[in-house]
């Protein structure tokens, strides 16, 4: 028989990461949030990333059906609605579910179709109740401290409202009460053990503890602030994995490890049988390796063998107490980033020596086979950084590769990682052979299922048996002196996609900067695609009002949509940041991603043919502000994120705009030979009245079409790949569909349809 599914399924938030192929699907759309509730009553619900939606479902096995129709509120977003009409009709048509080993949830669906479809899943927000949260981090907000390495600091919330954990030395408890966002905790008690380390650090944290003022959950981590908000404790739910993991030690049996010629590590690389492997590493003079199992939380350590390096005699004696203590290994336990290894002769204390994928500076040294890596071609310079969006499951890989620069929509575990096909400019002067690796590279982040970080080197796995494999960086240029804005001054920027999806085919929005000498306030304008505009910088990063031109520009098709959509995301800015040729600012919409160039940007496909190096960062023509260096601005030191925006400032009265130079045009695409084709799949009746979907999913060439644009024959129109539409009266209505591929080549296709 079928196992029963129904209590991993029921009365869980879950959050949407991915759906569509299921060798290879497509993360959801950056800056959207689409979940699903499967209730215990049978009611399913949740949000499609705009409206909220309701139906019910059945769960019988692994079998499980949607009723029709899924009701939903009507509202119009500007993100996110193609994506909520295909995941709404995806849900409909779901067939089965699974649940893979690291908790996920597939539900398959469409199975008539030749091509197996799939939603992935993962648990939304962590309970704040019955959850074991690990302190990372404690202090100002701005730049909060890391917790000291090796010292566990733990809190657990209970429902019926008691705190207990151990801060550091000794274990301490706590009464607590909630009020919307609001948490105050009692002054903890607890035992009043004396340690070699954290007593420092163990008081701080049980006074913040008493003066808690908010709490705030995203995902996996939980923030608390405290006195006033002038601090912040920030912890995390996510415990690293045991293998993949390059571990540090720092304590033997509660005292600092600090004997040896270099630091002791710690290494589990699984085998090809789940729960077995090897286990070695650096230990105070020798290298070391030999075998582990582990099964549950019980792990076991085989015979070490090491090399016979002679060190001095305190050295060699320490070391053989780590031997002894790591062959001895019974049981073993992480939080957070600390691994306890445990046995009957004593306990051992490792931090995990791991550099964040987030926020870090990645440049490739080797990609395909592990066993025979290649090197970056000469010319090359394939670079990366992620940045995650908060409280959402995807964020925005952005790098270059020595010639074009290119970013993708990620999504990303403590081990696993899916990236989606990447957008790229197309810089026709590659150095040779550079074009043909920029390729494999590609395709290897689209296929990248998982990676490891290992101390500050970054190896992310794809295909069989291969990698790429990055080491961390810091730029070398120098940051520019004065405020952290000095170095836009005076250059210009080309937007190259919002929410990651490219601008309209034929339209152009630029970013001109003039910063002030204080190199945090100024201006930013250019031409929004239609109109001029100018828009003040208040502060680093917060851009007041736009003021603009009123001309109206009926082409492109969508032109002045947007830029309306532009103007709106500009004025929530509250970050930016320099990444190699890109620029990225923040927005509460989502970010705006610009190069530095003038270039076309498309999907991955065929390569381009080499022949020269790409230009650096342009300037402003001479009528704009005083001269500044045109080298490509580097990336500021990193800035958190504001909790709140900063409070409003008075702006001073819109003044006539300056004049802005014409901007050279863009570059053509190389040809190709197959133009796009528009396909309708629609009913041939319907009522008037009642929605009618009509669907261009099966428009070629799949993912290489920018708009689809239908004409519904009674004065009305709407994009997206799919449309829903509600005829008013009866009659016989032509409906045109036209689509656009991201050459600027259109097709057209129209369906006829009677309603009665």
């Amino acid at each position: 028989p079928t196992a029963d599914l129904s209590l991993q399924l029921a009365d869980t938030q879950w959050l949407l990461v991915a759906f569509g192929e299921a060798a290879n699907p497509a993360v959801v759309e950056k800056g959207t949030a689409v979940t699903a509730l499967f209730a215990s009553d049978g009611t399913l619900s949740g949000s499609g990333g705009c409206n909220n939606y309701f139906s019910t479902y059945k769960l019988e096995g692994d079998k499980l059906t949607v009723a029709d129709p899924i009701g939903s509120t009507m509202m119009f977003c500007d993100k996110g609605m193609d994506q909520e009409s295909a995941f709404l009709t995806a849900l409909q048509s779901a067939g089965r579910i699974a649940f893979t080993a690291e908790g996920r949830l597939e539900v398959f669906y469409d199975l008539g179709s030749s091509v197996e479809r799939k939603m992935v899943f993962v648990p939304g927000e962590t309970s704040l109740t019955d959850t074991v949260w690990v302190l990372q981090k404690m202090g100002s907000p701005d730049d909060p401290a890391a917790v000291e390495s090796g010292v566990v600091v733990t809190a657990m919330f209970s429902q019926e409202g008691s705190l207990s954990g151990t801060s550091g030395c000794n274990n301490y408890a706590a009464g607590f009460t909630l009020k919307d966002d609001q948490i105050m905790i009692e002054h903890p008690i607890s035992t009043l053990m004396a340690c070699e380390t954290g007593m420092e650090q163990e008081a701080a944290y049980q006074q913040a503890l008493a003066s808690a003022d908010t709490y705030r959950i995203t995902g996996g981590s939980l923030e608390i602030t405290f006195d006033g908000g002038a601090g912040v404790l920030v912890y995390t739910s996510r415990n690293l994995p045991l293998e993949n993991t390059l571990w540090t030690l720092v304590m033997i049996n509660d005292a600092p490890s600090t004997t040896g010629l270099t630091p002791t590590t710690l290494l589990f690389d699984p085998g090809s049988k789940k729960g077995e492997g090897s286990a070695g590493g650096v230990a105070m003079c020798n290298n070391y390796r030999g075998g582990y199992t582990v099964e549950g939380d019980q792990l076991t350590v085989s015979a070490l063998a090491s090399t016979m390096i002679s060190c001095p005699e305190t050295v060699m004696q320490e070391e053989a107490a780590y031997f002894e203590l790591l062959e001895a290994a019974k049981t073993y336990q992480i939080l957070g980033q600390t691994l306890i290894i445990t046995s009957e002769k004593g306990q051992m204390t490792f931090s995990a020596n791991r550099v964040p994928l987030e926020g870090t500076n990645w440049r490739l040294t080797a990609l395909g086979s592990m066993e025979h890596p290649q090197a970056p071609v000469a010319g090359a310079d394939f670079t990366a950084e992620f940045v995650r969006q908060p409280g959402l499951p995807s964020g925005l890989m952005l790098g270059g590769t020595g010639c074009n620069d290119y970013n993708a929509v990620y999504a990303a575990s403590l081990t696993e990682i899916k990236i989606n096909n990447p957008a790229r400019s197309q810089n026709p002067g590659c150095a040779p052979d550079l074009s043909a690796q920029e390729m494999l590279y590609y395709q290897a982040l689209n296929t990248a299922s998982s990676y490891r970080i290992l101390g500050d080197t970054l190896q992310v796995f794809y295909g069989e048996g291969e990698a790429l494999s990055f080491t961390a960086f810091v730029p070398s240029e120098p940051l520019p002196s004065g405020g952290p804005l000095t170095g836009l001054n005076g250059t210009r920027w080309w937007l190259v996609s919002m929410r990651n999806i490219v601008l309209r085919p034929g339209s152009v929005i630029t970013a001109d900067f003039a910063v002030n000498a204080d190199g945090v306030t100024g201006s930013i304008g250019g031409t929004a695609g239609c109109n001029n505009y100018t828009a003040p910088v208040l502060d680093f990063f917060q851009v007041g009002p736009a003021v603009s031109t009123k001309k109206f520009c009926p082409e492109p098709l969508g032109v002045m949509e947007q830029e309306a959509d532009y103007l709106a995301m500009l004025g929530t800015a509250n970050r930016i940041s320099w990444i190699h040729n890109q620029l990225v600012i923040g927005t509460v919409g989502g970010l705006l991603v610009y190069y530095n160039r003038p270039v076309p940007v498309a999907p991955v496909e065929p390569p381009v043919t080499p022949t020269a190096t790409p230009p650096t960062a342009t300037p402003i023509p001479p009528t704009a502000a005083p001269e500044q260096p045109t080298a490509t601005p580097e990336k500021p030191p990193a800035t958190p994120e504001p909790t709140e925006p900063p409070a409003p400032t008075e702006l001073p009265a819109p003044t006539e705009l300056p004049p802005v130079e014409p901007v050279p045009p863009i570059a053509t695409l190389p040809p190709v030979t197959t133009p796009p084709q528009a396909v309708i799949y629609a009913p041939e009746q319907g009522v008037a009245g009642k929605v009618v979907i009509f669907d261009a999913s099966r428009s070629e060439p799949a993912g290489w079409l920018a708009s689809y644009t239908w004409n519904f024959d009674d004065g009305t129109y709407s994009e997206g790949v799919l449309a829903e539409h509600v005829f008013a009266a009866p009659g016989v209505y032509t409906v045109r569909l036209t689509v656009v591929d991201f050459y600027g080549q259109t097709s057209s296709e129209q369906v006829t349809i009677t309603i009665k």
